[in-house]
Parts: structure tokens; C-alpha cells; sequence
């Protein structure tokens, strides 16, 4: 009987301790971050948009945990918003324009995987951790005239001019002097640059368009996004197929390059991109060489570095 009395107690001392090792498992699971998507940031429209793996919980951070600076200056944040993954934090308008440096940052209170507490997490209550001055590239328009008159017209800001796809470019970029474009109403093209876009068919396809010249290569991209069906949250992601070329060629001219195959967006993806619930992101990458050699060298003897695309698609403002 004794020995029966000691096989007991020792059973359920090794119960505690695997509850003990599984309740402690579960803690460090919570203690998963919710994981930044859209790195690097871009501000537009007084809007600086940050999209995450998992969708953004509540209550939300205070705006004072947020620090924005252009140029240095901190300039407030005026509010937030949430839809799905996605959440946009506001500044003050017009503190930010065209030409100013700008950094984002979150400095995260002491960590508590609940949703007790007001801070940047998921719906499961894990905390994002602190974010610090974390490069923004500007998109804002640039700063109104000092002067009225009836003859000075201010510059249009990159992000909402007409960019065209009617002639060449004079030469080709290294990087994106924007990487915004905005979801058309009907099918018809999104231009980024002179060099890159997107076009929309009438089946809701979407696929990439990119120009080039001296280079060749072969491209790697994929879409995806997040919106609100019935009030749940739909993630989707669309890998596209290589695309681009690999041969070299002793005639050099601009060419087009598409894949084959389109995304098909779903009907309310992409009607939540039209009405601003939802933003489009696409991420590659574009291991080009040197088109009349095919190798990762100038003529000049310079290394050619494989190109990291970055673009957002959204509603037009």
C-alpha cells in the first residue's frame, strides 16, 4: 500500500512538471512579435501604412508612442486606423513635404502577451517590439509656393503625376524614383516609372511590366495583401512566374518584359484596394547582368548588384 502511495505521489509530481514545461512553451509561443511585411516604409497622403503577417489587435498604442521625424523634427501623430493586417498612422498634414528625410519609430511599453495592455499587437494579444528610426521613403508632395501669383504653377509630386509609358527613357535607373501606383477603375495600366508598372485585364489579372535595356536578367515577384470579408480577414499571396532573360544579345534596345501568367485578383481584393481598405504590395528581386556579355559586370568593369523591387498599389487619392 505504501509503495502503491509513493508510485502516486510520483506520478503526479512528473504531471506538474510537464505542466510546468508545456504552460512555459505556450509563454515564449506568446512572446512571438507581430512580424513587419512593408519594409521599407513609404509616407503619402500624411500617411505612413504598416502592414503585418497577423492582424493588428486593440486597444491600440497611444499616438505619443509613435515618433515620426522629418528632417529631424518630430512631427505628431494625429491618429490611427486599422483594417485587417494593416494599420495606418497619421500625422499632422502638410508637416511633412517633398525632399525631407523622414524616419519612423515605436518605442513598445514592457512586454504583456494579453490584450491588457495599449500596445502594438495581434489579436492573440503578442507585442510587437520597439521599432527605431527605421528609414521612410517620402512620397509626400512637395511644400506650397511662399509667394501667390497668377503665373507660378507648383511642381507636381512624383506620386501623382502622369507618368508615361509613350516613349524611352533617356537611361536606366539603379533604383525607383517612386514606387506607388494607383489601381485603375476599370482594366487598364498602373504606371510606376518610365520603366516600371503593372497592367489590369478584364479578368481581374494583374502582372508586372518591366522595361530594360543594357541589363538583362531574370525576375522574381510575388503580390499580396489582406482584406475583410463578413468581418474576417482574408490573406492572399500570388508568386508569379520568372520571368525576364538570361540571354545575351549584341542588339541593344528597350524591351518589355512580362510573365506569362496573371495574378487573378478576387473580386473583393480588389475592390478594397479601389476603395482604400486595402493596399497591394509586390516584392522581387532582379539578378541582372550586362546584356551584350550576359555576365554581372559592366564594361567599365563594375559589379552589377541584383536589384530589390519594392512597389505598392493603391486607391488614388
Amino acid at each position: 500500500m505504501r509503495l502503491f502511495k509513493r508510485i502516486s505521489h510520483a506520478i503526479a509530481a512528473c504531471a506538474v512538471a510537464l505542466s510546468t514545461v508545456v504552460l512555459g512553451s505556450t509563454s515564449v509561443a506568446n512572446a512571438a512579435a507581430p512580424v513587419l511585411q512593408n519594409i521599407p516604409l513609404n509616407v503619402i497622403n500624411n500617411t505612413i501604412t504598416l502592414i503585418f503577417q497577423t492582424s493588428v489587435g486593440s486597444p491600440l498604442p497611444d499616438n505619443s508612442m509613435f515618433v515620426v521625424k522629418a528632417n529631424g523634427v518630430v512631427v505628431p501623430v494625429v491618429s490611427l486606423s486599422v483594417v485587417g493586417t494593416i494599420l495606418n498612422v497619421n500625422v499632422t498634414p502638410g508637416a511633412i513635404t517633398q525632399g525631407m528625410t523622414v524616419t519612423f519609430s515605436y518605442v513598445a511599453p514592457a512586454v504583456d502577451n494579453t490584450t491588457a495592455n495599449a500596445a502594438l499587437q495581434d489579436t492573440a494579444g503578442r507585442d510587437a517590439a520597439s521599432m527605431t528610426d527605421l528609414a521612410v521613403t517620402n512620397l509626400q508632395p512637395p511644400p506650397p509656393p511662399t509667394t501667390t501669383t497668377t503665373t507660378t504653377v507648383a511642381p507636381t509630386p512624383m506620386a501623382t503625376q502622369s507618368v508615361s509609358w509613350d516613349s524611352d527613357p533617356a537611361t536606366e535607373a539603379e533604383t525607383d524614383a517612386n514606387t506607388v501606383g494607383y489601381m485603375p477603375l476599370a482594366p487598364g495600366d498602373i504606371i510606376i516609372t518610365d520603366q516600371v508598372g503593372f497592367v489590369l485585364d478584364a479578368k481581374n489579372g494583374i502582372k508586372p511590366k518591366i522595361r530594360m535595356k543594357s541589363y538583362a536578367g531574370r525576375i522574381k515577384m510575388k503580390i499580396a495583401s489582406s482584406y475583410v470579408v463578413a468581418g474576417k480577414t482574408v490573406k492572399y499571396s500570388c508568386t508569379f512566374a520568372p520571368f525576364g532573360s538570361s540571354k545575351k544579345s549584341t542588339k541593344i534596345a528597350w524591351k518589355w518584359y512580362t510573365p506569362k501568367k496573371a495574378c487573378v485578383l478576387p473580386p473583393a481584393l480588389l475592390a478594397s484596394v479601389r476603395n482604400g481598405s486595402s493596399v497591394l504590395t509586390a516584392t522581387g528581386s532582379w539578378a541582372r547582368i550586362w546584356l551584350a556579355t550576359g555576365k554581372k559586370v559592366r564594361p567599365d568593369g563594375s559589379k552589377i548588384a541584383a536589384r530589390k523591387l519594392t512597389y505598392t498599389i493603391r486607391k488614388r487619392p
